[in-house]
């Protein structure tokens, strides 16, 4: 009986020893597919934060879509943290538009949502300024 345990346990153990690497990928996408899937969030966040601007959309249009590009950096970070991207955005190593990534987070966001109160209220506007 102990022969056959111990067999068994082997023969599981040589399954579980041929299976394939899980991607590091939280996706389960294969390295290189991470690596692109990184690369187009971190691209499509730093062109809406690029091409929504002040001047030319409303504050409420630009919140919409700089949160978007947050989303965007957060899922590159989050799901593909192996990637060169992913690890350049951890590192703070790229910027999302003009803005360093921490800046873009905790001042810039921020800033824009007082921005699109204010500009909804003529009282609120008038406090503002």
């Amino acid at each position: 009986m102990p022969l056959r345990t111990c067999l068994s346990s082997l023969a599981v153990l040589a399954l579980i020893a041929l299976q394939p690497l899980r991607a590091a990928n939280l996706d389960g996408s294969t390295a290189v597919v991470g690596d692109a899937e990184a690369e187009r969030l971190y691209s499509d966040a730093n062109d809406l934060v690029t091409n929504v601007v002040e001047g030319q959309y409303s504050y409420a249009y630009m919140q919409f879509y700089w949160r978007r590009a947050e989303s965007f950096v957060e899922r590159a970070e989050r799901v593909y943290p192996d990637s060169p991207t992913g690890r350049a955005l951890k590192a703070g190593r790229l910027k999302v538009g003009p803005f360093d990534l921490d800046y873009f987070k905790n001042r810039a966001l921020p800033r824009l949502e007082e921005k699109r109160t204010y500009a909804v209220d003529a009282v609120t506007c008038a406090n503002f300024l």
